[in-house]
């Protein structure tokens, strides 16, 4: 294989994550109320510092919307605060779900 197939292997990649971003906010939009859809997509989208910003909203929001929120919310918005390289906020999100953060380090 040659650069060529290296250079369009890459611009798959790029486009992969821009549909991936692209879904993450319509799904966002459409399901602005709704607590668990808010955490999921955050959980499962790409989360780039492009989306970062969004998705800390996102999870903001979803906490306001079920003050009675499962653990792994916390993980979420953690994950996210990470990717900005805000580590210290990060680490008091985790802290807020050390259960989770046992169960998932358990799994891995």
């Amino acid at each position: 294989m040659g650069p060529d197939a290296d250079y369009l292997r890459q611009l798959e990649a790029r486009i992969r994550l821009l549909e991936a971003e692209n879904r993450a906010l319509r799904v966002a939009s459409l399901a602005s109320n709704n607590a668990d859809m808010l955490s999921y997509v955050v959980g499962k989208a790409p989360v780039t510092p492009a989306m970062a910003g969004g998705a800390i909203q996102w999870m903001v929001r979803a906490m306001r919307l079920n003050p009675l929120h499962p653990d792994y919310y916390w993980s979420s918005l953690g994950i996210v605060l990470f990717t900005l390289g805000r580590y210290a906020e990060a680490a008091d999100a985790y802290h807020q779900a050390p259960d989770f953060l046992f169960y998932a380090l358990q799994k891995s």
